[in-house]
């Protein structure tokens, strides 16, 4: 049951978050303006590093400023079996969803994102650092940090979801596509009402990394 807060506790929630995505905005844009001057691969590099760093900068607040776990929710343990089902149940479900945002959008002619095609044609080590960052910090910060937290200011569990979900897809849209925003807020959603049912980010960065091992490692380019 979500305990009712006083105010000087949604107060300080709220400055938490918006302290760390503000800082993150913030440290993400002079690191993305930095790398426009390198090739993709440079770029990616040095924004990969920069959400480490960011995470790192996360990690601290919480720890010395808030005083509390990174994860306000302790993790459920769950069964091997339910790890497996519920991986592939939120993979069918994406790409179905996907499948049919594509679709309509691919008539009106919309095509792949050229950024996405340029780091199809990356080395193996890129790839590689982008889908762990990808998968492990993502999932930390948008489910982990910003979700829970959110949870305590709101009496139902759909607004953090779907706040949550916005900040996740906003992400990406530096991609340039609307497809790369739609997907990541499809993905956020189910991702978050996941989480906030099982309590399991472990769950959650695994399909995340599948996801993204399966957009960047296959050899398959699209078609313009």
């Amino acid at each position: 049951m979500i305990q009712p807060l006083e105010k000087s506790e949604s107060r300080k929630i709220i400055y938490s978050i918006y302290f760390n995505c503000y800082r993150t905005a913030h440290l993400l844009a002079a690191y993305f303006a930095f790398a426009a001057r390198y090739a993709i691969a440079g770029r990616l590099l040095i924004t990969r590093t920069t959400y480490w760093l960011c995470f790192g900068t996360i990690c601290w607040y919480a720890a010395i400023i808030e005083k509390q776990p990174l994860l306000l929710w302790p993790e459920k343990r769950h069964s091997f079996w339910f790890y497996i089902g519920s991986v592939i149940l939120m993979l069918l479900m994406i790409v179905l969803i996907g499948v049919l945002i594509w679709l309509p959008l691919s008539q009106m002619g919309f095509k792949p994102s050229n950024l996405v095609v340029q780091m199809l044609m990356l080395p193996l080590s890129i790839k590689l650092l982008t889908v762990i960052t990808a998968g492990i910090v993502e999932e930390l910060v948008f489910r982990g940090y910003i979700q829970s937290r959110l949870q305590l200011l709101f009496k139902t569990e759909h607004l953090p979801v779907f706040i949550s979900a916005t900040c996740f897809a906003l992400l990406h849209a530096s991609y340039g596509t609307l497809i790369n925003i739609l997907m990541p807020f499809v993905i956020g959603v189910i991702f978050g009402y996941h989480y906030y049912r099982y309590r399991n980010i472990k769950i959650l960065i695994i399909c995340h990394l599948l996801i993204d091992a399966n957009a960047l490692l296959h050899t398959t380019l699209p078609k313009h």
